[in-house]
């Protein structure tokens, strides 16, 4: 089996607007990705990327229409590892599967990642190819649109 790498931290956020001003404001992280979608557990979603120095992320998830974070949703937290190829998480998907745990599949387009419980309940994922910090350009707006349409403000603060 190769060696894991840590990929990324997904973490629900309560406010995307704050989150962002921290993330990238405070923090100085490089945003790299923002995506939303309409329905996680029944709400509009937005998943924004920062970049860490190793090569790692962080992903703030924030779901409309939520107050505080009381209770996680699905997949929320949930922490990540890497491995080179698609060949090897079938290996590591087989492996797992034999030790009885429920494995499931999710395509994210250039990556495919399987989720599964530890017996804790913690929520871990195994992902191919590892991430790339590469910065998408649209990023900012992704983000804007989205805190525009889903917040009562609307305000969003320009970081990048």
């Amino acid at each position: 089996m190769s060696t894991l790498r840590f990929d990324h931290m997904a973490i629900q956020v309560a406010d995307a607007a704050s989150a962002r001003e921290l993330f990238s404001g405070v923090l100085g992280l490089p945003l790299l990705a923002a995506h939303n979608g309409d329905d996680w557990d029944g709400a509009p979603w937005l998943m924004m990327f920062y970049g860490l120095e190793d090569g790692g992320q962080i992903a703030l998830c924030a779901l409309a229409r939520r107050g505080p974070v009381t209770k996680t949703i699905t997949d929320l937290p949930h922490y990540a590892f890497a491995v080179r190829d698609r060949a090897t998480l079938a290996r590591w998907r087989r492996k797992l599967s034999e030790a009885g745990l429920v494995v499931r599949d999710e395509d994210h387009g250039r990556q495919h990642s399987i989720y599964f419980e530890d017996r804790s309940g913690t929520t871990w994922e195994i992902t191919a190819p590892p991430s790339r910090n590469d910065v998408d350009r649209d990023a900012a707006s992704v983000i804007d649109a989205w805190i525009a349409r889903n917040t009562r403000s609307g305000s969003a603060g320009r970081h990048s």
